[in-house]
């Protein structure tokens, strides 16, 4: 249901009933606390999911069912609020002697919206970065605090309706980040008619 984030955005990945019209309890946990519970299943049993958990869906690529989740929920016990965050990072950084943290807020690819922030005053100034991506998931295990708002996002992999209510934001320890250095241009051999 859409009750469970404060998001007013519909979530698409809600269904009714699977491919193989099993309908799917209304809430199932697959990992609690960092440990994996769940294996999500069709109607063909497996050791270790011996039954349906009516997940079975259609995709325009394949014409046979799979196994997919429809909205996903990832939560945490104790988030901090969103305007701590940016406290709690320089907090982060200047216990480990860091001149400046990195802030992202947005990432794709080379258009990511990355900010330097110092860590004596908190200046935020945007750099460029080339091809940053998100992070593995070794680094998300030693996480340094994460926020207790979440995001709400739709999308559709292989034609398949989704969501994810996530935190909003969080604090990754060692992320290495590759800035971009644009190259100088050369000045044109023969300058343009107009500037003769």
């Amino acid at each position: 249901s859409s009750d469970v984030c404060s998001s007013d955005l519909p979530l698409y990945g809600h269904y009714e009933m699977d491919a193989d019209g099993v309908t799917p309890a209304p809430e199932m946990t697959l990992v609690e606390k960092g440990i994996f519970k769940r294996m999500l299943n069709g109607r063909y049993p497996t050791l270790k999911a011996p039954e349906t958990t009516g997940s079975s869906r259609f995709s325009p690529s394949s014409l046979m069912p799979i196994p997919t989740f429809g909205t996903v929920h990832i939560s945490v016990e104790k988030g901090i609020q969103p305007e701590k965050l940016k406290k709690e990072l320089l907090k982060v950084a200047k216990a480990a002697g860091l001149e400046y943290a990195y802030i992202v807020r947005r990432i794709a690819g080379n258009t990511s919206l990355v900010y330097r922030v110092n860590v004596k005053d908190g200046k935020e100034t945007q750099v460029r970065v080339s091809q940053l991506k998100v992070p593995e998931w070794t680094k998300l295990t030693t996480l340094g605090a994460i926020s207790s708002k979440e995001n709400v996002k739709n999308y559709t992999p292989d034609g398949i309706h989704v969501s994810i209510i996530y935190p909003s934001g969080m604090i990754v320890n060692d992320l290495e980040i590759n800035r971009s250095v644009p190259k100088a241009e050369k000045a044109p051999a023969i300058l343009p008619p107009l500037q003769r």
